[in-house]
């Protein structure tokens, strides 16, 4: 039974959500790998090697499990991390702030200027998690992270990051896998017509023209972005590109008009999986699931769109002749020479086995 341990709306992470459910193993290796990337990220930034960070609360994370991650690869990214606790001003600066209603994921000016009062630290490290999703098929996890320096009230670097991992038996199905070609077509042309079908019955989209988009999480090779762009394509409105990943930079653009776009466009992509449910001489059968969460928002912060387009299908692969006698001799894939000289030394084989019997027959 599907366990979702952290919403997209409202985060919500605790050590003892972890520690729960049968695939706590997959969860625990997929928050290990996105924050190995989190580290690595850190090290390039622009954030200055010799700044000290402070790393500021997680929305919904009430056994400090993410910040002391983050914390850990601050330092491993070559930052020096101060604190909160050894200064009390700290706190106090929280409750003026009223942290978890905060809306906005990039600090605005006033807000810096508050946290000017802290002795120690000269940057702000601010991290939403947006996704942690965990079930028998698969773990996401979707992470979002801002630097803002307190001195100038600058934005230094943005960035997000997303990892998925499968259970064994499950493949990315739009990577090298062995789910053929056009069987991976045919369903993307499905997965197109839901979200065209599903775009074209939003009355509050008839009065947008452009709409600007961000990558989708979870989408490395983006393989549904190219889909959704089709789909979108399809309708009256035209995509913008606005060459950031992060929502907090696009939110930021679009409130302060610095980008010509009515909306953005934003998602993940859950799953994208296939997997083999049955391999027999006649052909394969292949199981296909995908779920991709969608949503257009206005300038406003307000959702014009949104919905979740799920496929859960099978589709057979027809082998032929050919693939028919390569599934029984496997040789004759990469040996397909075999498929000639065989035939003919067992046909010459008989012959010369009638010739002998023959011989031996033979009335003298």
């Amino acid at each position: 039974m599907k366990k979702t341990i952290l919403a997209l709306v409202l985060p919500l992470l605790s050590a003892a959500a972890l520690a729960s459910g049968g695939s706590e193993d997959l969860m625990r290796q997929t928050v290990d790998a996105a924050f190995k990337d989190v580290q690595d990220a850190i090290a390039a930034s622009p954030v200055p090697a010799g700044a000290t960070v402070a790393v500021l609360p997680v929305a919904g994370d009430r056994d400090r499990y993410i910040a002391g991650r983050l914390k850990n690869a601050v330092t491993a990214g070559g930052r020096k991390c101060v604190e909160d606790k050894d200064d009390p001003v700290f706190g106090e600066i929280l409750k003026e702030i009223a942290w978890d209603e905060r809306k906005e994921d990039i600090l605005d000016p006033a807000t810096v200027q508050k946290f000017g009062r802290l002795q120690a630290a000269q940057v702000l490290l601010t991290a939403t998690v947006r996704t942690l999703e965990s079930n028998e098929r698969y773990s996401f996890f979707e992470f979002e992270l801002h630097a803002t320096e307190i001195a100038t009230k600058r934005h230094l670097w943005g960035d997000v990051f997303e990892k998925h991992l499968y259970m064994p038996g499950l493949e990315d199905a739009a990577g090298e896998s062995g789910i053929p070609a056009p069987l991976r077509d045919a369903l993307a042309s499905e997965m197109r017509a839901k979200i065209e079908a599903s775009l074209k019955k939003s009355g509050k989209l008839s009065n947008i023209g452009k709409v600007a988009y961000l990558p989708l999480a979870g989408d490395s090779k983006g393989y549904v972005f190219s889909i959704v762009r089709d789909a979108v394509s399809s309708t009256s409105m035209s995509l913008v590109n606005l060459d950031v990943a992060t929502r907090g930079e696009a939110r930021m653009r679009l409130r302060d008009r610095r980008v010509a776009a009515d909306a953005l466009l934003s998602g993940s992509v859950r799953e994208l999986s296939g997997s083999v449910v049955e391999d027999s001489p006649a052909g394969k059968r292949f199981r296909y699931r995908a779920e991709v969460q969608l949503c257009i928002e206005g300038t406003d912060g307000a959702a014009l769109w949104s919905d979740t387009i799920s496929i859960d299908v099978e589709r057979e692969e027809e082998l032929g002749i050919w693939g028919r006698l390569c599934k029984l001799f496997p040789s004759l894939a990469s040996k397909p020479w075999l498929a000639v000289v065989v035939p003919v030394c067992l046909v010459l084989g008989v012959f010369v086995f009638i010739s002998v019997l023959r011989g031996m027959t033979r009335v003298r």
